[in-house]
C-alpha cells in the first residue's frame, strides 16, 4: 500500500492524476510509512549515543573483577600473564595502583572495556588494554589522554611497547605515534622484545 500511495504522488507530481482530490491523504500516508519510521530510527541512534558517551575514570578496588575480566580476556597478546599466578600478582600490583589514583578504566553499561595503569614517580604508562570487541572506537585515546593530564608534561614520559616489525605493536605504536610519542631504546620486558616511546616534554 506504502509503495503504491508513493507511485500515485510520483506521478501527480508530474503533472498527472489531476482528478484526484486527496493529495494531502497521500502525502500523509507517505509520512506514516516511509518519513516517519526513518527518523525514529535515526532519533533512536542519537539517543544512544548520547547515553553512551565514554569517559576515563579512576578504576576502584570495587570494579577490580570487572578490571581482571578483561585482564584475563586479552591476557594472551600480553608478555608476564601467562600463568593463573602471573595473573594473581597482576591483580595485586593493580589495587595497588587503584588506591594510589594511578589506574584508569572506561565503561560500558557497567562493565570495563578498556583499562591503563600509570605512575606519577616514573612519569610513565604502564600498561594499556582494550576489549577486543570494542577496538577502533577512540577508547585507547580516550585513556591515554587522561592518563598524560595526570602525569608530568615539563619531563619525559615513557611507555615500552611491541618492537616495528611484531604484529602486536602495529596498533598501539600508531596510537603513541599520533600522540608524539618517538621511538627509544629497544629494551625486553619478560624476555619479549620491546622498544621504549618517548614523549618529550
Amino acid at each position: 500500500t506504502g509503495v503504491r500511495d508513493l507511485f500515485h504522488f510520483t506521478f501527480r507530481a508530474s503533472g498527472k492524476f489531476h482528478n484526484d482530490r486527496r493529495p494531502l491523504f497521500h502525502i500523509r500516508r507517505i509520512f506514516h510509512f516511509i518519513i516517519r519510521p526513518f527518523y525514529c530510527i535515526i532519533s533512536s541512534i542519537n539517543k544512544n549515543l548520547r547515553g553512551n558517551e565514554m569517559e576515563a575514570v579512576f578504576g576502584e578496588s570495587s570494579c577490580i573483577d570487572s578490571w581482571m575480566q578483561l585482564v584475563r580476556k586479552v591476557s594472551w597478546n600480553f608478555p608476564g600473564l601467562e600463568t593463573e599466578e602471573c595473573i594473581y600478582e597482576h591483580e595485586q600490583t593493580v589495587l595497588k595502583f587503584m588506591n594510589k589514583k594511578q589506574a584508569l578504566c572506561v565503561k560500558s553499561r557497567g562493565t570495563i572495556i578498556g583499562v591503563l595503569l600509570f605512575s606519577r614517580s616514573n612519569n610513565m604508562i604502564c600498561c594499556l588494554a582494550v576489549d577486543p570487541e570494542h577496538r577502533k572506537q577512540g577508547i585507547a585515546s580516550i585513556l591515554l589522554r587522561k592518563a598524560l593530564n595526570e602525569l608530568d608534561r615539563s619531563r619525559e614520559i615513557t611507555v615500552s611497547t611491541f618492537r616495528e616489525y611484531d604484529e602486536k605493536g602495529i596498533a598501539p605504536r600508531a596510537l603513541y605515534r599520533k600522540f608524539g610519542f618517538q621511538e627509544g631504546e629497544l629494551t625486553e620486558e619478560f624476555g619479549y622484545p620491546n622498544q621504549v616511546f618517548v614523549l618529550h616534554p
